[in-house]
């Protein structure tokens, strides 16, 4: 499923996130508009730009779910540090 739109937008000092409440997920993104990294919360916080909702979904990539496809694909990974 893809995600919509329509997302609540909070403004931080040095990025902006957009928030999907319903499906517990925010997207960081440092100039408004490409994405620097996703959030899924997976316990309820209290923070003004938290979604109001954890993440009940299913998260794959290529076809496999995203842990499983870390593990296996090891050599695949860029080092970032």
């Amino acid at each position: 499923e893809i995600i919509t739109p329509e997302c609540r937008e909070h403004k931080g000092k040095n990025n902006t996130l957009f928030v999907w409440d319903d499906l517990g997920i925010i997207a960081y993104t440092s100039n408004g508009e490409l994405v620097n990294s996703l959030g899924f919360e997976l316990e309820i916080s209290t923070y003004k730009f938290s979604p109001k909702a954890i993440f009940s979904g299913t998260f794959t990539f290529n076809g496999e779910d995203i842990i499983e496809y870390y593990k296996t694909h090891e050599n695949e990974r860029e080092k970032t540090f």
